[in-house]
């Protein structure tokens, strides 16, 4: 069994990720996508064809997705077989975070290293069932529409519950942008009962689009609540002169 058959992603935090985004562009050339990674397109040397990228992406320092890794970094790694490896980790005494996530853009898993170093493994689809749900169809896009669930949270602030609960919202985000999901995400800056939050995102079905709505931390967990609607993004900036 092949272990792990590629880097997927480095990921690190940082006091001013905008700030250090900027540095990294002017001085490197690493020019980020709209959500703020950089993503290296690459071919496997085994087989050409085959194509895979890797993300590099910076996090804040507050933020809760390296948890409970002790470092300021995480890796993401690629592999064939996500199941069969975690048992042959156990077996090794590896130790393996019972959590798990399933997409369609593929399975996640995490482990740490003997220093509590917190890895991320990921199963990307394999390329015949990427093909066989969207052949022959436009890839569709969905929007859904948060609202705080707690009227108070907004105008007497949050409780420090909501504040991480949101801080996995806001990584889960980041996390979906970097792999090609998220298209945008934000809020408006009203802090009355108009106030709304929005994410737009691509998805193969409704029912796909669904379990990405449903998978946000601060919706699984009561903290706002949630409404999906189909749509379609019909002029982004730089598209306007086409």
């Amino acid at each position: 069994m092949k272990r792990v058959t590629g880097l997927g992603g480095v990921f690190f935090k940082a006091e001013d990720p905008g700030k250090l985004y900027a540095w990294y562009e002017k001085h490197l050339g690493l020019q980020g996508e709209k959500y703020g990674g950089v993503i290296f397109n690459w071919r496997h040397a085994e087989d050409p064809e085959k194509r895979g990228m890797t993300i590099w992406s910076i996090f804040p320092k507050n933020t809760k997705y390296f948890d409970p890794g002790r470092s300021s970094f995480m890796m993401n790694f690629i592999v064939e077989d996500l199941d069969g490896l975690l048992a042959a980790l156990r077996e090794e005494g590896v130790e393996v975070d019972p959590h798990r996530e399933d997409h369609e853009y593929g399975r996640f898993a995490w482990i740490a290293d003997p220093e509590g170093n917190r890895i991320e493994l990921w199963e990307p689809p394999a390329p015949e069932a990427v093909q066989a749900r969207t052949e022959g169809r436009p890839e569709k896009q969905f929007l859904y529409q948060l609202h705080p669930a707690r009227a108070g949270m907004l105008k007497t602030g949050p409780t420090a519950e909501e504040s991480a609960i949101v801080e996995e919202h806001f990584d889960y985000l980041k996390s979906l942008a970097g792999k090609g999901v998220v298209v945008l995400a934000g809020r408006t800056l009203t802090e009355d009962e108009n106030t709304f939050g929005l994410v737009v995102f691509r998805a193969a079905s409704e029912e796909a689009g669904r379990e990405v709505m449903a998978n946000d931390p601060a919706v699984k967990k009561g903290v706002m609540r949630a409404g999906l609607f189909p749509f379609r993004v019909a002029l982004a900036a730089g598209e306007a002169a086409k």
